[in-house]
């Protein structure tokens, strides 16, 4: 994560496209400094350089009162070939504001098909989700109870019959296969793509069926997910209160490796 501070703006005689060397705090600013950027720290920066303006992160170091530059975006496609006249100040992107999506049941909800995906939630009416294009974690807690013997397997899926392209997935599930603190069966799986593709847990002589699900997705073209779950054999189970699922977007792209200084 960057640092964050509040009214650090600095003036910079540097110019080119390398390091800045900072200046002196502009009129009613304070230095990076005084704000409480430490040594090493990465911030997330603009530059004003007259019209031209640029976004990105750097380390700030204490001695030499310098800032490195990684380009984010710019007015001009690249980093700016400064004048010699430009300012800079600590500041935030929406890189930055990881954005977390989240539906949590209040009430059970009963599942009645064993032969198709079905929304998850009922919390909210078509238990859909909008998301637009990115890279996604997800978590999600799915307890039910009621099933039919030997039902505890059953398939999670994360678009369900939602609009968006999910270019792709990686989850895992653990979980129980039984009663709370009685389970018979334990077990875990894991699965490409936007679904289930065997039993999350071993299958026993069992009621009920408590699994975590987690992992990662990433959205090509914004759209909805319907989270959705299939009961294997089971005509209905019932959905227990305080089921939740949660997904938080960690970048606004769909094609992003790394956040950070990675080197």
């Amino acid at each position: 994560m960057v640092r964050v501070v509040n009214r650090a703006k600095m003036t910079t005689a540097t110019t080119g496209t390398g390091t800045i060397t900072l200046g002196s705090a502009s009129s009613n600013f304070q230095s990076f400094a005084a704000a409480g950027v430490l040594d090493t720290d990465i911030v997330r920066y603009t530059i004003e350089d007259g019209l031209d303006w640029e976004i990105g992160t750097g380390v700030y170091t204490s001695s030499g009162t310098t800032l490195s530059r990684t380009l984010t975006s710019a007015s001009t496609g690249a980093l700016l070939s400064l004048t010699g006249s430009a300012v800079v100040y600590v500041t935030l992107a929406s890189e930055d504001i990881q954005e977390e999506f989240w539906i949590q049941q209040n009430a059970t909800y009963t599942l009645t098909s064993s032969t198709a995906a079905q929304k998850l939630f009922n919390a909210s009416t078509n238990g859909t989700l909008t998301l637009p294009i990115g890279t996604y974690r997800y978590e999600a807690f799915v307890y039910l109870s009621s099933m039919s013997a030997t039902t505890g397997n059953g398939a999670f899926g994360i678009l369900g019959a939602g609009t968006a392209t999910i270019a792709s997935a990686l989850s895992q599930a653990v979980g129980v296969d039984g009663l709370p603190a009685t389970g018979a069966g334990t077990g875990n799986s894991y699965w490409t793509g936007v679904t289930a593709t065997a039993p999350m847990v071993t299958t026993q002589v069992q009621t009920a069926l408590g699994v975590t699900i987690r992992g990662t997705f990433r959205v090509s073209a914004a759209g909805t997910i319907i989270p959705s779950f299939t009961l294997t054999t089971a005509a209905a189970a019932v959905m227990q209160p305080n089921t939740y699922f949660m997904a938080r977007r960690i970048s606004t792209s769909d094609t992003a490796t790394t956040y950070g200084p990675w080197s």
